[in-house]
């Protein structure tokens, strides 16, 4: 009886054993493209600051964030806002990065403004779970199953990432003779989507 237990012990810590082997690259180097893929993925999407996805124009949307019509944009995000400043040696509107952004009022934020804050949300999710899990491949074996599971979650942190251009689909950027053009936070965001492709 004791003797039956033991060998069971043994096949189980000797499974663990091959599925934990650590060692350096026991894939060998071809796991560490994805991995640095998907870390750079998942940095593209921790440099922005959350008011720089997209430049607004148009007067009305602008009156309707800030109560104003005295700025010619905005530099808008998904969460906040950035208003320029006038440089009056200069005579020109410039975005001074150093202020603050500033939150949006409530009632201007529609359904596919909601709905890209919660795929960005999830494609965050993903993205540092996925980044952080692909790191150990540097010293562990992982199976085919755990290889196609990473391939998969990797495809939905692209798909989810790119509902966060729901956003350019907001009454602040269709109405009247508002624009919203591509900014640094989109840009990268395009970054980040073809290299969670890549990985």
């Amino acid at each position: 009886m004791f003797r039956r237990h033991r060998n069971e012990d043994d096949a189980f810590l000797s499974g663990l054993k091959t599925h934990l082997d650590c060692r350096i690259l026991p894939h060998g180097f071809y796991p560490l493209i994805p991995t640095i893929l998907s870390s750079m993925a998942l940095w593209t999407s921790t440099v922005q600051d959350g008011c720089d996805y997209g430049r607004l124009e148009g007067e009305e949307s602008i009156s309707r964030i800030t109560g104003s019509d005295v700025f010619p944009f905005l530099e808008v995000g998904l969460y906040n806002y950035r208003a320029p400043v006038f440089y009056a040696t200069e005579n020109e509107w410039k975005l001074a990065f150093t202020y603050d952004c500033q939150d949006y009022p409530n009632e201007i934020i529609d359904t596919w403004w909601t709905i890209g804050k919660y795929l960005t949300i999830a494609s965050a999710v993903l993205a540092g779970t996925l980044s952080f899990f692909l790191w150990f491949t540097t010293c562990t074996t992982f199976s085919v199953r755990t290889w196609r599971f990473c391939g998969i979650q990797a495809f939905l942190a692209a798909i989810f990432r790119a509902g966060s251009f729901f956003f350019f689909t907001t009454s602040i950027c269709i109405k009247g003779n508002a624009e919203c053009l591509f900014s640094f936070g989109s840009k990268v965001d395009i970054l980040g989507i073809i290299l969670w492709i890549l990985a």
